[in-house]
C-alpha cells in the first residue's frame, strides 16, 4: 500500500526568543528524493548551564554536526544513520565542553519523520512527546511501543549532552497518521509548567500560537533555565497528485467537420491514382519507343570519336618514383611547418625576453633609487654612495627607456624620482627651470645658472642660457 503523504506545520519559540543560547534545528528538504529517503529532521539542543557565551556557539556546533551528518550518511537505515549522528554529536559536545569543567551543560531531543514513521530519540533532560487522540505520549522502551507521561518511570541513560564521552543513545520508532502532534520541549520548561500545558497548547492551538503562548506562560511564571520548545503537526498533504481521469469526449466545430469531409473525400480520389497512371502509362508506351528507337539512330549517326592510345605500362620504377616525389614534397612541406613554427616561438620568446628585461630593469632601477635614499637619509649622509646609485640608475632608465616595451609614463615618474633625489644629494634648494608663474607654467624652462655675483645690493645669480638676473633673497650663509 502506499504510504500517504503528509505535510507539517511548524511552531517553535526560538523566533520569540532570538537571545537565548538554546538552538533549534527544523530541517525540510525541498527536494522530492532527499524527501522521501532521509524526511524530515528536527532537533533541539538545550543549554541548562550558560557561562558566557560559550554554550550556546557549542549548542550551535553541535546542531549544525547533528544535521549534517545524519543527511550526509546513506550507507544504512535511518535508525542507523540518527544514532551515529547523536553519537557524533555527543563527542563533539564532549570535546568542546572539556575546558568549562562543568560550568555548562547541553540536553538535546531529536525526531526524524520519514514517509508515515517517526524516529525519536533524547539526550538528556530534553523530551520528546507525541499528542495523539488528545492523550500525551512518551517514546517506550521498544519500537512502537506508546507509554503514557504519567506511567513513565524508566531513567534516562546519559545525564546530559556531552557528559558522557561515549553513549549509545535508543532510537524510537513509531508510525505517525494525520493528526498527530510532535512536541520536542527542554527539561526546564517541563519542570516550570508541567507537560500537561504542553498537551493543552498543542490540541487547543495552531503550532505557531501554541510556541507563543507556552513562551509567555513560561515568563508569566518566571520559569528559570530555558523555555525551549519546538510544535510540530502532521496532516495530510493536500498538494498530492490526483488520479487520471478520462477527458471528456470533445465536439467539433462545424467548420472542422467540413474540411474532414473535404480531406475524406480527396484520399478516396488520391487512392485511385495507381490505377490512372497505369493507363497513362499504357497508352503512351507505343509513343515512348517510338521515341527511344528515333534517339538510338541519332547516336549512331553521330561521327564518333577515334580509339585511346594504348597507355605505357605502369611499372615498379615509376611507382617508386612517385612515391619519392611525393615523400619529398611531404618533407618539404613539414620542414616549413616547422620552420613557420619556430619563427613564431622565436618571436614569442624574443617578445617575453624584451619585456623581462623591461621588468628586471625597473626593478633594478627602484632598488638603487631607495639605497641612494637610504644613504642620502644617514647621518651623516654617504654622498659619495649615494651618487654612484644615482648614475646607475640613471644609465639603466636610459638604457630601459629605448626598449619596445617601455612604459613612458612609468620611466618618466623614475626619471623624476632620480632628478629630485639627485638635487637632495647636491644639495639643490630651489630649481630654476621647475619655477612656476601665476599661470602655472615654468617661467624659464632653460634655466641654468653659471655664476654668481654678490654686491651690495644681494646675491644675484647670472643665467645667460635664459637671459635672467636672479636674485637671492635672505641670508646667503
Amino acid at each position: 500500500m502506499r504510504p500517504q503523504s503528509l505535510s507539517t506545520k511548524i511552531g517553535t519559540t526560538a523566533e520569540l526568543r532570538p537571545g537565548t543560547p538554546d538552538v533549534i534545528v527544523a530541517s525540510e528538504p525541498t527536494l522530492g528524493a532527499t524527501l522521501r529517503t532521509k524526511g524530515r529532521f528536527y532537533f533541539l539542543c538545550e543549554v541548562a548551564r550558560q557561562h558566557g557565551s560559550a554554550g550556546g556557539d557549542v549548542a550551535k556546533e553541535v546542531s549544525d554536526l547533528a544535521r549534517q551528518e545524519y543527511y550526509y550518511d546513506l550507507s544504512a537505515g535511518i535508525e542507523v544513520s540518527l544514532r551515529k549522528a547523536l553519537r557524533q554529536a555527543n563527542r563533539r559536545a564532549a570535546q568542546r565542553l572539556r575546558d568549562q569543567r562543568g560550568r555548562v551543560a547541553l540536553h538535546c531531543a531529536c525526531a526524524v519523520i520519514v514517509n508515515n514513521e517517526l524516529y525519536a530519540a533524547r539526550i538528556g533532560a530534553a523530551q520528546v512527546f507525541l499528542v495523539r487522540r488528545a492523550r500525551l505520549f512518551l517514546p517506550g522502551d521498544e519500537p512502537g511501543e506508546l507509554a503514557d507521561f504519567v506511567h513513565r518511570t524508566t531513567t534516562r541513560e546519559a545525564e546530559s549532552l556531552g557528559g558522557v564521552a561515549d553513549v549509545l543513545p535508543d532510537v524510537w520508532r513509531q508510525s505517525i497518521e494525520p493528526g498527530d502532534t510532535l512536541i520536542l520541549a527542554s527539561g526546564g520548561l517541563i519542570e516550570g509548567l508541567g507537560a500537561e500545558a504542553l498537551k493543552n497548547a498543542a490540541i487547543t492551538l495552531h503550532p505557531r500560537a501554541a510556541a507563543e503562548h507556552i513562551n509567555n506562560r513560561a515568563v508569566a511564571d518566571g520559569v528559570v533555565g530555558s523555555v525551549a520548545a519546538l510544535f510540530i503537526e502532521v496532516t495530510a498533504a493536500t498538494g498530492a497528485a490526483g488520479r487520471v481521469l478520462p477527458e471528456p469526449a470533445r465536439t467539433e466545430p462545424p467548420e472542422v467537420l467540413i474540411a474532414d469531409g473535404i480531406r475524406s473525400r480527396f484520399e478516396s480520389v488520391w487512392r485511385r491514382r495507381p490505377h490512372v497512371a497505369q493507363a497513362i502509362g499504357a497508352a503512351t508506351a507505343p509513343a515512348a519507343k517510338a521515341m527511344g528507337k528515333t534517339v538510338a539512330v541519332g547516336f549512331e549517326l553521330m561521327p564518333r570519336r577515334a580509339p585511346p592510345l594504348p597507355s605505357r605500362p605502369d611499372t615498379a620504377r615509376s611507382r617508386s618514383r612517385r612515391q619519392r616525389r611525393a615523400a619529398s614534397l611531404l618533407a618539404v612541406l613539414l620542414l616549413l611547418v616547422a620552420g613557420g613554427i619556430g619563427v613564431v616561438a622565436y618571436r614569442d620568446y624574443s617578445a617575453n625576453q624584451v619585456k623581462n628585461d623591461y621588468a628586471l630593469a625597473i626593478i633594478t632601477i627602484g632598488s638603487d633609487i631607495s639605497a641612494a635614499q637610504r644613504a642620502a637619509d644617514r647621518k651623516p649622509p654617504d654622498n659619495q654612495l649615494a651618487r654612484q646609485k644615482i648614475d646607475h640608475a640613471r644609465l639603466l632608465l636610459e638604457e630601459a627607456a629605448r626598449s619596445t616595451a617601455a612604459n613612458q609614463t612609468e620611466v618618466a615618474s623614475l626619471r623624476d624620482q632620480i632628478g629630485t633625489l639627485d638635487d637632495l644629494i647636491t644639495g639643490v634648494i630651489v630649481d630654476l627651470a621647475r619655477v612656476t608663474g601665476p599661470d602655472g607654467h615654468p617661467i624659464a624652462a632653460a634655466a641654468k645658472p653659471t655664476a654668481l655675483v654678490g654686491t651690495v645690493n644681494g646675491l644675484y645669480a647670472a643665467d645667460p642660457v635664459a637671459g635672467r638676473l636672479w636674485k637671492i633673497f635672505g641670508d646667503p650663509t
